[in-house]
């Protein structure tokens, strides 16, 4: 279901409601996220019985991105997990169960997900919102290119940070060509598309990649393919469709 997304936005309904005794401005609302935070900011600006809540938004590295959403079907799957390791048979029993005995089952169920079943490049988070046809009807991605995102207009900024893939990538600073090739495979790309990523990453690492780091060429372009596929790509689809300003962050000293 999705009602952590509920949940945020009953907090936002109380602070549209309660602000103005803070001595704030309760018709100048702006939410906030980063990472998996602005993947559910995205996702307010898709689902329209979240707009009278708020008037600005700022995204920082997340926002549209493939894995903020995830089908139905896949979060029906996931539920099943859960419910195996924690022996239970029915929504009730979940609900009953002490928040560590539940937590433990989540776990076992994210741990089996992203190494048994082995999660590819694209893989959204198993505790993603779902595309339920009722508070989402479709990916937020879908949802902005077709024009349904945002019906307020509010104000953007949204952005990201170079090299935001090194805190994902599954390489290492040693690993071959064979495990870049390996870890691409796993991705939605067509042999022509992989052949243009390896023109796009695969490049001299001196000109390109950090020159005073030790670490290979098959690392840095699993680095950058994955930080442009999982957050770059994402802002720039979404800043040119939405009003707003949008930023990337290159280097910090």
């Amino acid at each position: 279901g999705n009602y952590g997304i509920q949940d945020q936005r009953l907090a936002l309904s109380w602070v549209r409601e309660n602000i103005g005794a803070f001595g704030c401005d309760a018709k100048s609302v702006t939410i906030f996220g980063e990472s998996a935070g602005a993947g559910s900011v995205s996702s307010h600006l898709s689902m329209p019985a979240s707009a009278p809540y708020f008037d600005a938004a700022v995204m920082e590295s997340g926002g549209f991105a493939l894995w903020t959403a995830q089908p139905l079907s896949v979060a029906s799957a996931t539920y099943e997990l859960v419910s195996s390791y924690s022996s239970c048979s029915s929504a009730s029993c979940l609900r009953s169960l002490p928040a560590a005995a539940l937590t433990a089952a989540a776990s076992s169920a994210a741990y089996h997900i992203f190494t048994e079943e082995g999660a590819p490049f694209y893989s959204p988070s198993c505790w993603s919102p779902c595309v339920d046809g009722v508070e989402l009807t479709s990916h937020p991605w879908l949802l902005l290119s077709s024009g349904a995102v945002n019906p307020n207009s509010s104000p953007i900024i949204m952005g990201t940070n170079r090299d935001e893939g090194a805190t994902f990538t599954p390489l290492t600073p040693s690993s071959p060509l064979s495990d870049l090739t390996s870890y691409w495979s796993t991705g939605p790309w067509s042999p022509h598309q992989l052949l243009t990523m390896s023109t796009l990453y695969l490049v001299d690492l001196t000109s390109t990649y950090p020159s005073s780091s030790p670490s290979s060429v098959p690392y840095w372009a699993s680095v950058r393919s994955l930080g442009d596929f999982t957050f770059t790509c994402p802002r720039k689809h979404a800043s040119a469709r939405l009003p707003g300003l949008a930023y990337h962050y290159e280097h910090a000293g």
